[in-house]
C-alpha cells in the first residue's frame, strides 16, 4: 500500500524522514558527526563499515552502522535513534527542503505520528479506523493473536475472526466498538449516521436554525434583514422550486416573503406568498398574503377584511345535493358592463353545470344599483326572471318597470280565500274570496291602495250587501258603487272592488 505524508502532519513525517537523514547528511555529507553544541564527536569503534563488522574507524565518505541505540541530546537513548532538543514542543529536527509550504503527495489514510513517550509510529489520519484482527470472539480471551499484533491501541478497531464484532480499547479495558457520529443527521428509517452520504434522505430530532443559532422550532429560519418602518415584505425567508425540463417546461418557484403591514413602531406581521407564472424562474407575483390582525388577501397584499378576493371568486361545498357526483356551488364575479342598465357582474348560484343568481345591474346615473334575478332553463340556459330597479320598481318579463309592480303576461292567484260562512273577508290572503253567506253586511279587510279584488257571495237568499274596511293606514274606506242592490234568490253574486286611496269603487253582478 502507498503511504503519503499530510502537509498538517509533516512534523510527525519529520521523525521517520529524520532516521534517514542523520545518518545520509550530518554523518556523510558534512563529513562529520557532532552533538546538539556542534561538538565533533570522535567516530571510532561504536560504528562498523556498512555490509560488515570492520570498525569504520575515522571513516567519513563510507556507509556504517550500529547496532545499539544512538542519543542526540541525550546520554540514555531509549530508542535507535532518540533526539533531546531541551525545549518542550521542539523535535529537533529541520529540514530546509521540506516546509509547511510544500506540496503533499496523494496516497492512503496512514500517517507517522508519535505516541506518549515521543516514538514515531504509523497511524490514521483522524476521521479514519485502522482495522485490528484478532483470532477468538473476543480480544480478551487467553490465547488472542492480533493481526498486525497491535493490542491494546486506542486509534483502532478491533474486529473478531470469530463473529465479526467490533471492539475499541478506551486506556483500560475493550469495550463494544460504537462508530462516532461525522455530521448531524442520520439516514431516513434508522439511527444510522448519515457521514458523507449526499443523495439519501436524512433526518433529525432536535430543531434546525437558519441564519440562528438558537432556533425556537423545530425549523427556524431567521433572515438577516432588519426590519423597517416601512409598509413592505423585502425579507425573503424560503423558497421552494422544482428544476425545469428544458424545452418542455419552465421551473416552478414558491417563495415565502416577511415583512409588515403597517408603519410605526409595532410588529404588524405580514407574510407574503409569491408565484412564477411566466418564461422564467425570477419573475413571481404575490398571490395571497397573511396580516397578523387576522385579514387575509387573496390577489392583493392589503386586504382590509378578514378574507379580501380581488378577481373572480368561486366556492363549492363538499356536500353534494344528491351523493351522486353532482355539486352546488356558487361564484363571485365581475365583467365589463355593455350599456346603460346592464349587469356587471354578481353571485352565480350553480347547480351541475348550469346556474341563476343575481347580477348588479349599473343604472343610467352614477349612483344607484340595481338587480336582475335570474334562472336556468332545463335546456341549461340563463335567464333573467325578473328585476329590480334602483327606483323600487320590479318588473316580471320586463327590464324597464314604470311602475312598483309591472308584469308583462298574464297573472293568476294561486287559490282564492274561502271565508266559509263568515262575513269578515280577509282579502291579505288572496285577491279572490268566497263565502257561502248570503248578502249582509261585510267587513272587508287587507284591501290595498291600488289593489283589485273579487268577492263571490254564494249565499242564496236575496238581500242588498253593504260594505266596511280599513286602510292599512287605519283609515275607513269610503264605498261607492253605480248598480248595487237586491241579488236574485237562488243565485251568486259577484263583487269587484278598486281600491284608489281611500276610495273603493266596486261593481255588482248577480245571476250566477
Amino acid at each position: 500500500m502507498k503511504y503519503h505524508i499530510h502537509k498538517k502532519y509533516f512534523f510527525r513525517t519529520a521523525f521517520f524522514i529524520g532516521l534517514f537523514c542523520l545518518f545520509t547528511i550530518e554523518l556523510f555529507a558534512q563529513n562529520a558527526v557532532v552533538d546538539k553544541n556542534g561538538k565533533e564527536i570522535t567516530v571510532g569503534s561504536n560504528f562498523s563499515l556498512s555490509g560488515g563488522t570492520t570498525d569504520a574507524g575515522t571513516d567519513k565518505t563510507n556507509a556504517i552502522y550500529r547496532l545499539g541505540n544512538l542519543g542526540i541530546g541525550t546520554n540514555a537513548p531509549a530508542n535507535k535513534l532518540e533526539i533531546n532538543q531541551g525545549t518542550a514542543g521542539n523535535s529537533g529536527l529541520r529540514f530546509t527542503n521540506l516546509t509547511s509550504s510544500s506540496t503533499a503527495n496523494t496516497s492512503s489514510s496512514k500517517v507517522l505520528g508519535v505516541d506518549s513517550n515521543g516514538d514515531v509510529i504509523l497511524t490514521n489520519v483522524p476521521g479514519t479506523q485502522n482495522i485490528v484482527t484478532f483470532s477468538t470472539a473476543t480480544p480478551t480471551t487467553a490465547g488472542v493473536v492480533f493481526t498486525p499484533d497491535t493490542p491494546s491501541d486506542q486509534s483502532v478497531v478491533y474486529q473478531s475472526s470469530v463473529d465479526n464484532s467490533l471492539w475499541t480499547y478506551n486506556g483500560t479495558s475493550y469495550v463494544t466498538y460504537t462508530a462516532p457520529a461525522s455530521t448531524a443527521w442520520n439516514l431516513a428509517g434508522t439511527t444510522n449516521d448519515a457521514g458523507g452520504n449526499k443523495t439519501a434522505a436524512i433526518w433529525r430530532s432536535g430543531s434546525i436554525g437558519v441564519g440562528i443559532n438558537n432556533p425556537l422550532s423545530t425549523l427556524h429560519v431567521q433572515n438577516p434583514t432588519l426590519a423597517t418602518a416601512s409598509i413592505n415584505a423585502s425579507a425573503q425567508v424560503l423558497r421552494l422550486s422544482r428544476i425545469r425540463q428544458e424545452g418542455v417546461k419552465f421551473g416552478h418557484v414558491a417563495q415565502f416573503s416577511l415583512g409588515s403591514y403597517g408603519t410605526g413602531g409595532t410588529a404588524q406581521t405580514r407574510l407574503d406568498l409569491g408565484l412564477n407564472n411566466g418564461g422564467d424562474e425570477t419573475t413571481l407575483s404575490d398571490v395571497m398574503s397573511w396580516h397578523a390582525n387576522g385579514n387575509v388577501g387573496i390577489g392583493t397584499t392589503s386586504p382590509g377584511y378578514k378574507l379580501s378576493v380581488i378577481g373572480n371568486a368561486s366556492i363549492q361545498p363538499n356536500t353534494l345535493n344528491n351523493g351522486s357526483g353532482e355539486p352546488v356551488w356558487f361564484e363571485v364575479y365581475g365583467k365589463a358592463p355593455t350599456g346603460v342598465d346592464t349587469q356587471v357582474g354578481g353571485i352565480k348560484l350553480g347547480w351541475y353545470n348550469t346556474f341563476g343568481g343575481i347580477e348588479v345591474v349599473r343604472p343610467g346615473s352614477a349612483t344607484g344599483v340595481g338587480l336582475a334575478f335570474n334562472y336556468a332553463t332545463t335546456g341549461g340556459t340563463t335567464m333573467e326572471g325578473f328585476r329590480l330597479t334602483n327606483s323600487g320598481n320590479v318588473g316580471i318579463g320586463t327590464k324597464a318597470p314604470v311602475s312598483k309592480l309591472e308584469v308583462n303576461g298574464s297573472a293568476t292567484n294561486t287559490a282564492a280565500f274561502n271565508s266559509g260562512s263568515a262575513t269578515a273577508i280577509l282579502f291579505g290572503n288572496s285577491n279572490l274570496a268566497y263565502t257561502s253567506a248570503s248578502p249582509t253586511a261585510f267587513n272587508l279587510q287587507g284591501m290595498k291602495d291600488g289593489g283589485t279584488y273579487t268577492l263571490a257571495v254564494q249565499g242564496t237568499s236575496s238581500g242588498t250587501s253593504s260594505f266596511t274596511g280599513l286602510s292599512p293606514s287605519g283609515a275607513s274606506f269610503t264605498f261607492l258603487s253605480t248598480n248595487n242592490g237586491p241579488t236574485i234568490s237562488g243565485k251568486h253574486t259577484l263583487y269587484t272592488f278598486i281600491v284608489m286611496g281611500t276610495t273603493v269603487y266596486y261593481y255588482m253582478e248577480p245571476g250566477f
